[in-house]
């Protein structure tokens, strides 16, 4: 419910907003914050933070599809690791909605295992509203089916630079 919220804030900021020129190409990198939970599996925290680097082309006027590789909580007991692709349609010039697959390798410290390690398919999907011709800001939600059961939900906000 939240990240529908965020979602409906980022649409009304980029219709309210002048607009200017954003083609939603090129490199970029990017920070992220929000919450999450990996089900079946005791982590110690709900928060998730990280960054990622990334390329997106053009392959239409309106088309765009990336790469991205990101990690998320790396000074914590639970990390993870992933790569995915993304295909977007730019909605308006400052707004680019977009969706996700992947892979992701979820790591654990736990005490009588050391490194538990848990891969899968990780989708979703999100929003990016360009602030300025390279600053940007997004909202993202994230499934990873991690086998036996276990799968890990994330909602995030971030922000980043576009070169």
């Amino acid at each position: 419910m939240r990240l529908t919220y965020m979602i409906g804030a980022l649409v009304a900021l980029a219709s309210a907003s002048p607009a200017m020129a954003q083609s939603f190409e090129g490199p970029r990198i990017e920070a992220t914050i929000g919450g999450g939970d990996v089900n079946r599996v005791i982590d110690k925290s709900d928060t998730n933070y990280g960054a990622a680097v990334g390329y997106d082309f053009a392959v239409a006027p309106k088309v765009r599809v990336g790469i991205e590789a990101n990690t998320d909580n790396v000074f914590d007991r639970d990390r993870t690791y992933g790569v995915q692709a993304r295909a977007g349609y730019v909605l308006a010039r400052k707004l680019l909605v977009y969706g996700a697959v992947g892979y992701e390798d979820f790591n654990q410290l736990t005490r009588r295992q050391g490194y538990r390690s848990l891969d899968g398919f990780r989708y979703g999907g999100g929003v990016e509203m360009a602030l300025t011709r390279n600053v940007f800001a997004k909202a993202e939600f994230r499934r990873t089916e991690l086998g036996g059961g276990i799968s890990k939900e994330v909602g995030l906000v971030g922000g980043g630079l576009r070169f």
